[in-house]
């Protein structure tokens, strides 16, 4: 196939798919899989001519696609999609690029994180720098990076300008850091300090980032908050940090039975996360006792717990949903 076959194979999609008129099918999404730069320049192109809202539709659906299938590189549409006039549609780019590990993609979110205008693109870009700062944290960057990384992710925090919401998420980026930063500890308790369902939210975050098990009597002092926020993320703290929970896996099962199903879910999740014997007890007990969304969440922590214990083992757990090829995005239809 020739390169103007191409352009007008990309330019007919995008003007199908950018029909307002019918539904988005995800599946038909692929075909924006690794432009190159032709292809790309036909996009920007096209792009410009969609009605806005289903723009909008668009942008979170690619996002959506690209999480769930990793197979797919959407890095050339979520370049082109940051420079959109739309907030939403540049917060759905971002997302996006939490898998592009391309430096010019670090210099760009940097810039946004810095500049752009709307406080929503600027935290997302903040959450989407976390994935840059694990690598960091994990030793899979270089070091001038990681040093010019941190160097940024500071600047903004200590910035007067920078919106609370901002410095929140932040605070939980700079968690991957703390094995070589001494400061981001001293923040995180500096924040959980200040009795702000925020700052309390975002330093139990950054704890579970922190890979640290000094965190572990203030993440369970936080499974008796009142706030169900600071229990979701002091659950998913404990999650976070795995093996280095085990010492509180039973305090840990006993959020499984809190009364907000996001908590309740979110403490199994971190059960097969944690690990152990205790903790898969408790994922098989619970299998028996409960249904609906919570015997999902139970079966999908024993099924991960299992996979690390022994990844050549099968769970004795049915499992009854199919995958479909295709399927709708957008608002649903009115009544």
């Amino acid at each position: 196939m020739t390169e103007e076959q191409n352009e007008r194979d990309i330019e007919a999609a995008i003007i199908e798919i950018g029909d307002h008129n019918r539904p988005i099918v995800l599946s038909e999404l692929k075909v924006f899989n690794d432009l190159d730069q032709d292809e790309a320049e036909t996009f920007e192109f096209e792009w410009t001519r969609i009605e806005p809202s289903h723009r909008r539709n668009l942008a979170q659906a690619m996002q959506e696609v690209a999480e769930a299938s990793l197979e797919l590189d959407f890095r050339e549409v979520f370049s082109i999609l940051l420079t959109d006039q739309d907030p939403a549609i540049r917060i759905a780019a971002v997302k996006g690029m939490a898998e592009d590990t391309r430096r010019s993609s670090l210099r760009r979110l940097s810039e946004l994180l810095v500049n752009d205008a709307d406080d929503g693109v600027r935290a997302n870009a903040a959450i989407t720098l976390g994935a840059w700062a694990l690598r960091a944290g994990e030793g899979n960057l270089d070091q001038r990076t990681s040093n010019e990384l941190a160097q940024q992710l500071w600047a903004a925090y200590d910035d007067q300008q920078t919106s609370t919401l901002v410095r929140q998420r932040l605070l939980e980026t700079l968690g991957y850091l703390a094995d070589s930063d001494p400061r981001v500890n001293q923040e995180i308790g500096a924040a959980y300090q200040r009795f702000d369902d925020g700052w309390q939210a975002a330093a139990l975050c950054a704890m579970g980032r922190t890979g640290l098990d000094q965190w572990l009597p203030t993440i369970t002092n936080s499974f008796r908050s009142n706030e169900p926020l600071l229990r979701f993320e002091a659950v998913r703290a404990a999650g976070e940090l795995g093996d280095l929970a085990e010492s509180i896996v039973n305090q840990v099962a006993r959020a499984t039975a809190d009364s907000d199903i996001e908590v309740a879910t979110t403490a199994m999740w971190a059960l097969g996360q944690i690990g152990g014997t205790a903790a898969r007890r408790f994922l098989e007990q619970l299998i028996k006792e409960v249904e609906g969304v919570r015997r999902e969440a139970a079966v999908e922590a024993l099924k991960e717990l299992q996979f690390f214990d022994d990844p050549m083992q099968s769970l004795p757990i049915d499992d009854d949903d199919e995958d479909e090829d295709e399927y709708w995005y957008g608002e649903d239809d009115e009544e």
